[in-house]
């Protein structure tokens, strides 16, 4: 089951996205870049299952560039529509091995996916595809 909900989170995320795995063949940087340096810098997303919507709208405008690729790439109709298209596209960057994730008891942690193979820490879905 865990396979058939990441092939969906990718083919929804390509729907408006582009794919991360066809942009490393092209010469122009990746939109990602900016979202992949701020994880690449040892900074963690923490989302509590409990969390409340003030920390929620905190933790996600802190990564740096996920505003700004929501803003490029679709059109939301409110401030929590906007949010919760953040929370999805560090979803799908998980799965498309551009960041990593891992799924604890009461949250998901989004990390920097090769600090996470380096601490032995294995990322959730990063060998599937």
């Amino acid at each position: 089951s865990k396979h058939l909900l990441s092939k969906a989170i990718k083919a929804e995320f390509f729907e408006n996205f582009p794919d991360p795995s066809k942009l490393k063949k092209k010469t122009e940087p990746s939109p990602y870049i900016a979202i992949s340096n701020w994880f690449s810098n040892g900074n963690v997303v923490d989302l509590m299952l409990l969390e409340d919507a003030d920390e929620y709208k905190r933790v996600l405008e802190s990564v740096s560039g996920l505003s700004e690729i929501v803003d490029k790439y679709v059109t939301t109709k409110n401030k929590n529509e906007k949010l919760l298209m953040m929370e999805f596209v560090l979803f799908a960057l998980s799965e498309c091995n551009v960041i990593g994730k891992n799924e604890l008891e009461r949250s998901t942690q989004f990390i920097d996916v090769f600090q996470s193979i380096i601490s032995g820490k294995a990322a959730y879905g990063q060998n599937e595809n």
